[in-house]
């Protein structure tokens, strides 16, 4: 009777072990993705201040980096023992304010975790590729973040103010 009790709780216990380990992937795996989307958008940002320097001080973007950069970081907790994480967390508390060193982190960033999401995380790289408009026809590109077009990634667009 014993036996019978301590086999039904083993068979219990398995399954309440595979279904918070499913459960972890897919928070793990919702949290990569935020990340990757959000550090794109970022990506964005750098771009239009590395390319047209006169929005490297507006107030617009700068608020824009800070709030997208607390919401990086808010996801990067939650991968914490990934280890891309520590290079992200990195980069989010060190950033310069050379806004072309940034622009150059967050690339090689993008382009290390484009790398690991194809590995590790198929679905993340499928549902990004559906997701992301890409730059040419590159679906034969080698790394994610080799398809992106940076201005295409934001939802903000210089306005056409003089200054």
């Amino acid at each position: 009777m014993y036996t019978l009790v301590g086999f039904i709780l083993l068979i219990l216990l398995s399954i309440v072990v595979i279904i918070m380990g499913r459960y972890r992937r897919k928070t793990i795996e919702g949290s990569l993705y935020n990340v990757y989307i959000n550090l794109l958008e970022l990506y964005g940002y750098y771009f239009w201040m590395v390319s047209f320097p006169k929005y490297i001080n507006d107030p617009e973007i700068l608020d824009k980096v800070k709030k997208l950069t607390n919401i990086i970081a808010d996801d990067v907790r939650k991968i914490r023992r990934l280890s891309i994480a520590q290079s992200i967390a990195e980069f989010l508390s060190k950033q310069e304010h050379n806004p072309s060193v940034n622009y150059n982190t967050c690339r090689n960033i993008l382009q290390e975790m484009g790398v690991t999401l194809q590995k590790k995380y198929p679905n993340i790289a499928g549902r990004l590729r559906e997701t992301i408009p890409p730059k040419t026809a590159g679906e034969d590109a080698d790394c994610l973040a080799d398809i992106l077009n940076p201005a295409s990634l934001i939802d903000w667009k210089p306005s056409h103010k003089r200054h």
